[in-house]
């Protein structure tokens, strides 16, 4: 990854081995950002003219009173003219903002006017797709106003509040149990059902197509090719590279957005908005499971291999033995 040196505005690439403390902005996309080629062309003065540059010169000063050299920012840290850089960074996004040592996330269609009655979740930040896994990831999430002013960090209790209510994300997860160091994110998101982590994309949008499913695919843990241009492909492909890995059937358990449509799959995010609340097979104590819960999923390139569990109509007793079928 490459970061900004706070101090020098250079651009240094760092490896995953040796990469340093650094603080991470969450932010929307809006006029006249700060670019890579920006960043590169030293003796580019009319950057500093751009409306983008005080939000790049202020991320820069927060870094450096809490005491670090460096700052990654998504408009001009990653050189989008190079696919195999691009697709590197978009593959690796949701571990940087997990690396940080403190994310930014500058809401700036807010004026904080202080007290717990401020309506942060109000913002556009909340309904765009990327700044999802900016607000999962990171260990720390400090929130910004229009003018700079510090609203609050993610897990204090009246702001996380806020956030699950707006969000349906899960309260220990935002919250971090107050430890936010000793939290073992990996572990907790593979606990959370398939349904239930695209149910937390459903209400964001994104204007590529294709990025309904690129930016999921650090919250679930999987890397894909970019192809931009194939439209809602790439989200049938995501499916598919989740597949692989998990035997969860709630992967399943969507209802299409649009009236038309009958595909197996879902085409996209939004048909998951009523999943917020289903769980993995493995949580759930059936009275009449016996033995193996072996469920695996078996996906093929226009249907599905799947073993289900055939519940009996009788509501006592439970002593039928469960059968498998395959829905094609």
């Amino acid at each position: 990854m490459q970061l900004l040196n706070v101090h020098t505005l250079q651009l240094t690439t760092f490896c995953d081995r040796n990469v340093s403390d650094y603080a991470i902005l969450s932010h929307t996309w809006e006029d006249e950002e700060i670019l890579f080629e920006d960043i590169c062309d030293a003796k580019k003065r009319s950057r500093k003219r751009k409306n983008g540059w005080l939000k790049v010169q202020r991320s820069f000063v927060q870094a450096m009173v809490v005491g670090y050299s460096w700052v990654w920012i998504d408009t001009c840290c990653i050189n989008k003219s190079s696919s195999v850089e691009l697709s590197e960074a978009i593959n690796s996004m949701f571990q940087w903002y997990k690396d940080s040592s403190v994310c930014y996330a500058y809401v700036s269609d807010v004026t904080y006017e202080g007290g717990p009655s401020v309506q942060i979740v109000h913002s556009r930040w909340f309904t765009i797709g990327w700044t999802l896994q900016e607000l999962i990831a990171p260990s720390m999430v400090v929130f910004y106003d229009n003018a700079w002013r510090r609203i609050g960090q993610r897990q204090e209790r009246i702001l996380a509040q806020k956030i699950v209510g707006a969000t349906g994300l899960p309260d220990d997860m935002v919250t971090r149990l107050n430890n936010p160091w000793s939290f073992d994110l990996r572990t907790y998101l593979d606990r959370c059902s398939v349904s239930q982590r695209f149910s937390w994309a459903s209400h964001r949008s994104t204007k590529r197509l294709e990025d309904e499913a690129y930016f999921l695919l650090g919250i679930f843990g999987v890397t894909m090719q970019l192809r931009y241009g194939e439209g809602s492909q790439a989200f049938f492909r995501l499916q598919q590279e989740i597949l692989k890995d998990s035997d969860d059937q709630s992967i399943l358990a969507f209802r299409h957005s649009t009236h038309h449509k009958h595909d197996l799959l879902a085409e996209s995010p939004r048909d998951y908005h009523m999943s917020h609340d289903i769980r993995p097979i493995y949580q759930v104590d059936f009275p009449f499971s016996h033995g193996s819960t072996t469920t695996a999923l078996s996906p093929f390139a226009k249907m599905l291999e799947i073993p289900l569990y055939l519940c009996p109509p009788a509501q006592a007793g439970f002593s039928e033995r469960i059968s498998w079928c395959f829905v094609l």
